[in-house]
């Protein structure tokens, strides 16, 4: 992720940098709900430290002269090429699971591990809700002990039918994604409809989110996290100033947000952001708070890759 102010010269400023926004044939596209938008960023943007600013001004630049890419009618060339990714993505992780070499760790090498852990009749398991995007249902979690924890989400998936065969295959490297010695998760797709059941759409012709499940085993282990409550951890501006794909109003939102989040040094190397494996601060907000957080994260915290920023004091 880049740092803020990466683009500062001491020859740029921000009142120069606003003129260039609003005399750019960007500014004179956006529509006035748009303009507005932007005045907003750019009021905010200016009451930053310099480098800050400029790197807000600078990106909000380039995302109002990259216009939005209309998409094409219900079945055009960017539905069958992002359908066509997406379900490749779905092979290759179904191909990745079944043709990885052993390592000798049962959690590794047994598919049923995740089933076989969260069955002991010892469990502690609690009720918890899912994100108020999937409507508030109902997954259990056994967090009695600060390391490891336990999660049992149950899915029914919605859509066409050969999609959703292939999707529900990919059961056992989710959970292979998901898995790490201080946090176990698992998943079961199932056919019914009842309060501990998400029910979720898998349609490969829309963009994978919390509500649609497509793609590889790491992409839908990032939505199911999602589901359960956790925010994205990758940076907005980053990620969206320059996407053709996401309409112009629908990227200064995210701009807006990412500004009100600030840098978050640990997101990327976060499954949440870019990384591979959930944080050991992402595992201890599973579930909300509890009065072991702290407890908890210092606990989990052995797990984390070795390469990750320490977390700042509190």
């Amino acid at each position: 992720m880049a740092n803020p102010g990466d683009k500062t010269s001491a020859t740029v400023t921000s009142k120069g940098l606003t003129e260039k926004i609003r005399a750019s044939n960007g500014w004179k596209r956006l529509t006035a709900g748009e303009r507005a938008t932007a005045n907003s960023i750019i009021q905010l943007a200016v009451t930053k430290p310099k480098h800050e600013a400029i790197y807000y001004l600078d990106h909000l630049l380039t995302l109002i002269e990259t216009p939005y890419r209309l998409p094409p009618s219900s079945g055009g060339a960017t539905s069958n090429s992002l359908k066509a990714q997406q379900e490749a993505e779905t092979e290759t992780s179904l191909r990745a699971h079944d043709n990885r070499a052993p390592t000798g760790n049962s959690a590794d090498d047994w598919d049923s591990f995740e089933e076989f852990m969260c069955n002991f009749v010892d469990r502690r398991w609690r009720f918890r809700l899912s994100s108020a995007n999937t409507g508030r249902k109902a997954y259990r979690i056994d967090s009695s002990a600060l390391s490891p924890r336990f999660v049992k989400v149950k899915v029914k998936l919605l859509g066409d039918p050969s999609y959703v065969i292939k999707v529900r295959a990919l059961e056992n490297a989710i959970e292979k994604v998901v898995i790490t010695p201080g946090y176990i998760l698992d998943l079961e797709f199932v056919d019914v409809v009842d309060f501990d059941v998400l029910t979720l759409n898998s349609n490969s012709e829309m963009w994978a989110n919390e509500l649609n499940w497509a793609g590889g085993a790491q992409t839908i282990a990032h939505e199911l996290h999602h589901a359960l409550g956790l925010d994205d951890r990758y940076d907005y501006i980053e990620a969206h100033t320059d996407n053709q794909d996401m309409p112009t109003l629908t990227r200064m939102h995210w701009f807006q947000e990412q500004m009100k989040k600030g840098r978050d040094q640990r997101g990327p190397y976060s499954l949440m952001g870019y990384g591979t494996k959930l944080l050991s601060e992402d595992i201890c907000a599973i579930g909300g708070p509890y009065r072991s957080k702290a407890a908890c994260e210092t606990t989990q915290s052995r797990f984390d890759p070795k390469n990750v920023p320490a977390q700042s004091k509190r």
